[in-house]
């Protein structure tokens, strides 16, 4: 599948960053035409973030479906601003995709997972594997993280950062447990730009209706499980029960035990068992 993307038409210049010593600096990135209605896919060696690049173009007036990939980030982040994605240079699927707008607070608020089934049946189809969703925002992977989903709205922009664990070998002593890549679980070499290709192929398509909501359930980790809901900044319990679904706007839905209610949880960590 290599190549699937036409030939690159050049190099651009990404609107200047600001670097940690306080001076501007501009990124060339290749471009290539997007399977999202033609606008350019900005491939960078190296960027601070791929959220933040595209918010300057945003700004800039970037049509929908453009779209910032780098091999590696000095400042990636994850669903909270104190929580670094840390990635080795050239391994993983790293960008960030302009949309449009969801027309309603529901549509936003269920787009993280949204996007994850999108992402997770790409995953299934093009890597010959099972992912499930880990609410609100991760995919999963033989019990451990493999992706991660950041989507914020800028401008009247839906703007949806993917990082998908391609074809790391080694992690950190602290995620060893915790994370893999597709290449660990399948056995073989992701190709990156094939995957990126298809991921924007079926995103580019996202359709903003309830018809998600029982797929999603069909991958959710932990499922008819015990489950407890931890402070998001803390280690406090807020629910614990059965996991029983989700609700229209992607909350998750808790039976607490011994009562026939369900709670719907709107933030919080999750963690099954």
């Amino acid at each position: 599948m290599k190549g699937i993307f036409p030939p690159g038409k050049g190099f651009a210049s990404l609107p200047g960053q600001v670097t940690g010593t306080g001076e501007t600096q501009t990124v060339n990135a290749l471009f290539f035409p997007s399977p999202v209605g033609g606008a350019p896919v900005y491939h960078c060696a190296e960027t601070s973030s791929t959220i933040d690049d595209a918010k300057r173009l945003v700004s800039g007036g970037a049509a929908i479906g453009t779209v910032v990939w780098a091999d590696f980030q000095t400042r990636g982040r994850g669903r909270f601003s104190d929580r670094q994605w840390e990635s080795p240079r050239a391994e993983n699927l790293l960008f960030t995709l302009i949309l449009s707008q969801p027309t309603t607070q529901s549509g936003s608020a269920a787009l993280p997972l949204r996007v994850g089934l999108e992402v997770a049946a790409v995953l299934e189809e093009h890597c010959g594997c099972r992912p499930l969703l880990k609410w609100p925002n991760d995919i999963m992977l033989e019990g451990k993280k493999t992706a991660g989903i950041l989507c914020q709205i800028y401008r009247e922009r839906a703007l949806v950062s993917v990082g998908v664990n391609c074809n790391q070998q080694t992690f950190p002593p602290a995620l060893r447990e915790r994370a893999t890549s597709l290449s660990l679980c399948t056995g073989r070499e992701i190709d990156r730009q094939a995957l990126l290709f298809h991921l924007l192929a079926a995103l580019g398509g996202l359709a903003e209706n309830d018809d998600w909501r029982p797929e999603a359930e069909k991958r959710l980790f932990g499922l008819g499980q015990y489950v407890s809901i931890k402070e998001t900044r803390g280690n406090a319990t807020l629910v614990e029960g059965e996991l029983a679904g989700l609700g229209k706007q992607g909350e998750l839905l808790v039976r607490p035990a011994g009562s026939e209610d369900i709670v719907p949880v709107v933030s919080g960590t999750l963690v099954v068992g």
